[in-house]
């Protein structure tokens, strides 16, 4: 019987802890494909807690995870380009927030649905309302 590495200990350990700051995972890293070089290129690393949750893209280049900051889950919004945080917006700290691996989808109207596995289920966070300006 052979004994896991401690990273892949750490690593399985601390997927779902985004309650707890002591587990919680951090870090996000992008690369692109270079066609004339034929490598990938690094493009930017961000300091946010990127859970095991799927993350998405929108059509304003916007990428959307599930995190954490200070123990409570989060959801994410990051710029694609730059990787800097556009948003962030707290879901709370139970584990019924907890992503498990799922992933987040985009509704045509722009809501964001997530199908937590922490006992939730499924749920959807609507986009602001446009402001009427005259």
């Amino acid at each position: 019987q052979t004994t896991p590495s401690s990273e892949y200990f750490a690593m399985s350990y601390g997927i779902g802890q985004g309650s707890k700051p002591e587990y919680t995972n951090y870090g996000g890293l992008k690369y692109e494909w270079n066609s004339k070089s034929r490598a990938f290129e690094f493009r930017w690393l961000s300091p946010l807690s990127f859970t095991e949750a799927v993350a998405i893209l929108d059509g304003n280049n916007v990428l959307y995870t599930i995190g954490s900051r200070e123990g409570e889950w989060t959801i994410e919004g990051i710029d694609w380009i730059t990787g800097q945080s556009t948003f962030h917006y707290g879901l709370g700290k139970s584990q019924r927030f907890n992503p498990a691996g799922s992933a987040l989808n985009i509704a045509p109207n722009g809501a964001l649905d997530c199908a937590c596995a922490g006992g939730l289920g499924l749920f959807r966070i609507l986009p602001s309302p446009a402001k009427k300006t005259h």
